[in-house]
């Protein structure tokens, strides 16, 4: 199940997107001190409903849906990314990334 948060971030991100969307989905590591993990979803049926989610709201550009086992993800190589949509408790991530950029 994604929250309404996830909808949100994924909706800006498709408004600010005019070619592309990366969505890194957290696993491994990442998961590892999240609270009542347990109830977490495999990653191939989180990565499969937030495809569909972004489908239905924008589906002329592409979308890479991929799952990421730290902070950085694809972001620290893939020099094709303008822009990073973050949430308030993703902030400190964004940080990082733009620090590493």
């Amino acid at each position: 199940c994604i929250h309404n948060g996830h909808r949100l971030l994924l909706a800006q991100a498709v408004l600010i997107a005019t070619k592309r969307v990366l969505v890194g989905i957290a696993d491994g590591p990442l998961l590892t001190n999240k609270i009542l993990m347990e109830l977490i979803s495999p990653i191939e049926d989180r990565v499969s409903k937030v495809t569909s989610i972004l489908m239905d709201l924008k589906p002329d550009i592409k979308f890479d849906v991929v799952p990421i086992t730290d902070v950085y993800g694809p972001t620290a190589w893939d020099d094709q990314l303008t822009c990073l949509v973050v949430s308030p408790e993703t902030a400190k991530g964004g940080d990082k990334i733009n620090e590493e950029r």
